[in-house]
């Protein structure tokens, strides 16, 4: 555990691995995510900003997960338009 702790704690952990280890358990119950990065003994501070960016993370993963839905309506409904702006969003990583 404490090579996870560091890894939080340096930022070197990646959301793939937040949610695997914190997020699929916890789902969007922030406050027991925070509880188990303070068992773990890392700074107020620091989880204060992981949980931010993990808030972020899953906002933009949402718009990702949207963007590809509108582009597969687009192309099933085949509308026209400049879905330029949507199609650079649904290639987000």
């Amino acid at each position: 555990m404490d090579a996870f702790k560091e890894k939080i704690e340096n930022g070197e952990l990646t959301f793939e691995e937040i949610e695997t280890n914190l997020g699929h358990q916890f789902k969007d119950d922030y406050n027991r995510i925070c509880m188990e990065m303070k068992m773990l003994k890392v700074e107020d501070g620091v989880i204060a900003t992981r949980i931010k960016q993990l808030e972020k993370q899953r906002k933009l993963a949402d718009c990702v997960r949207g963007a590809k839905t509108m582009l597969e309506f687009k192309d099933v409904y085949k509308l026209t338009g400049d879905f330029g702006a949507v199609e650079k969003v649904a290639l987000v990583r």
